[in-house]
């Protein structure tokens, strides 16, 4: 069954039949005063061959287009081949005349105006990469009218109602707009065949590029599914060695939380206030990651912590006159100490626990852990020679 293209002139064909378009006049412009319009996609091809039409027949057709702000140029909404068709004959000596016939139009929208230019093109032959980008520009036109006449139904039947398609075949053509840009030069270049690239749109963007580099200059279908599976069989064996790797780094992460968990168990118990200080931490974002900051409410935290305020307020003048500030500098370093390596104890204990969940088992993350370890235990000397 032969495969079915796009056409537009369904839709088209009955814009053009509204009675508010009317007929307009012919206007006799210079030709240097046309210019290429920045929205036209289409390919110019076979100049030659039109050329030669032109030279013997003239232009049969007038061309379609929009006064440019200056007033005094006009971009081409319809003609661009016949314009090109005309400057190649006048690069190659031939006599072509200074004005051409051209139809003024008028745009309220730049949507209209590229809406314009895709109907001014519904007749002509088309490459595979016209057709992607009549997809590409008319979609978001057509989905801002669906939204708002709301015909009920899903979108993709509405809109291949207007372009007067199936559904699968309009869905085919969609898949081309997730081919990389790789893959689709070489589907425009004539050495990817339109089979093969559908074989390949339900790959990632990263699979994608490695079936281009896989493929052989010259692709066929076959060599595009058996690419497409070689990917995926890799892809497979990849994850299956990933979690075995997995499930034993899980392992040796549950044994450190394990033994984070016993240090904090045996270690002396903190202060109430470092306590409540460390539970109202364990919601925090662990510091560990560089690019994580800490809370900006630590130095709160710490200051709260480690604060003798209470103990000093309530002493009388006789008694700070007389009191042990050594001892009480003593127990704020001690609590500050304390309240240190709490707060570590529990990012550590929080990371494991992610860890495990997520399975993030990367050695650099778990060796981050193993230098908290190292950290906790300076601070435990350096609490023994404060108490001592």
């Amino acid at each position: 069954m032969a495969k079915r293209a796009l056409d537009m002139n369904a839709y088209f064909n009955r814009a053009s039949q509204s009675p508010e378009i009317l007929p307009e006049l012919v206007h006799m412009l210079e030709m240097s005063a046309l210019v290429v319009n920045k929205q036209n996609f289409y390919s110019i091809l076979d100049i030659e061959v039109l050329a030669a039409d032109i030279l013997r027949n003239g232009i049969r057709q007038p061309l379609e287009v929009v006064m440019q702000q200056d007033g005094v140029t006009y971009r081409l909404i319809s003609g661009h081949r016949r314009l090109a068709a005309l400057q190649y004959l006048k690069d190659h000596g031939e006599s072509v005349p200074e004005k051409v016939p051209c139809i003024i139009r008028r745009f309220e929208t730049e949507k209209d105006e590229i809406e314009a230019i895709i109907s001014a093109n519904c007749q002509r032959d088309k490459t595979i990469e016209d057709e992607i980008n009549e997809l590409k520009y008319l979609q978001p036109i057509f989905r801002e009218r669906f939204e708002k006449e709301k015909p009920g139904g899903k979108f993709r039947a509405y809109f291949a109602r207007q372009l007067g398609v199936s559904e699968s075949t309009l869905k085919r053509k969609l898949e081309l707009l997730k081919l990389s840009p790789a893959l689709l030069n070489r589907l425009k270049e004539g050495k990817l065949p339109l089979s093969a690239a559908y074989e390949l749109t339900g790959l990632s963007p990263e699979e994608q590029e490695e079936a281009e580099h896989s493929l052989p200059e010259d692709a066929s279908v076959q060599a595009a599914i058996e690419v497409k599976e070689e990917i995926r069989v890799q892809k497979a064996s990849v994850s299956s060695t990933l979690e075995e790797a997995a499930g034993e780094e899980e392992l040796a992460v549950e044994g450190e939380m394990v033994g984070i968990l016993d240090s904090k168990k045996s270690r002396k118990k903190s202060s109430p206030k470092a306590e409540s200080s460390s539970q109202e931490e364990s919601g925090g974002v662990s510091p560990i990651h560089a690019n994580q900051p800490l809370p900006n409410d630590l130095h709160e935290q710490f200051a709260a912590a480690v604060s003798e305020t209470d103990e000093v307020d309530s002493m009388t003048k006789e008694q700070i006159e007389t009191a042990d500030f050594h001892r009480l500098s003593v127990q704020m370093q001690k609590k500050s100490i304390l309240w240190v390596a709490d707060f570590c104890r529990n990012q550590m204990r929080q990371t494991a626990e992610r860890l495990v969940e997520e399975k993030d088992t990367s050695k650099q993350t778990v060796g981050r852990i193993a230098v908290w370890k190292e950290l906790l235990s300076h601070l435990d000397s350096l609490e023994k020679k404060i108490v001592g």
